[in-house]
């Protein structure tokens, strides 16, 4: 795994995305596509909410993967030891994947990052940051960096 971006669904109602969640994401998608482009193979893990679910459907049309759901992104605030976990199951399961992608809500993004960073020994001392909806984080695995977009 060469990047690993945290992303934070889009706007909602009670329906899902709205219009301005899909708007939202779909720029979004399309800044990660325009960043990290389509070489290697991209690997997209979701929340099974229905907001998180409709946006990595959104981003995983851009890289043509079908997303794989995991029960635990559901959780808002995992604490990070549950996000240690969560990060060493996508990592088992993304594979030989390049870019790696999970979508989720409120401080789970931040919190996954984070637990990622800390994997590679980078450690900013703190447990999260609320990420705003429709925006990412990502580390870099190799610059073992983490930026914001």
């Amino acid at each position: 795994m060469d990047f690993f971006v945290t992303v934070r669904h889009g706007d909602y109602g009670p329906g899902g995305l709205s219009h301005k969640g899909v708007s939202q994401i779909t720029e979004l998608a399309g800044l990660i596509m325009n960043r990290f482009g389509t070489s290697g193979k991209t690997a997209v893990f979701t929340s099974p909410t229905v907001r998180a679910k409709q946006s990595a459907e959104i981003v995983s049309q851009f890289f043509e993967v079908t997303p794989t759901v995991i029960d635990d992104l559901a959780n808002d605030h995992p604490v990070p030891a549950k996000a240690k976990d969560i990060i060493d199951f996508i990592i088992e399961k993304a594979g030989d994947a390049n870019l790696v992608i999970a979508v989720s809500h409120f401080y789970a993004p931040a919190t996954l990052v984070l637990q990622m960073a800390k994997k590679f020994g980078f450690d900013l001392g703190i447990d999260s940051w609320e990420t705003a909806k429709g925006k990412a984080n990502v580390f870099d695995c190799k610059a073992v960096g983490i930026t914001r977009i």
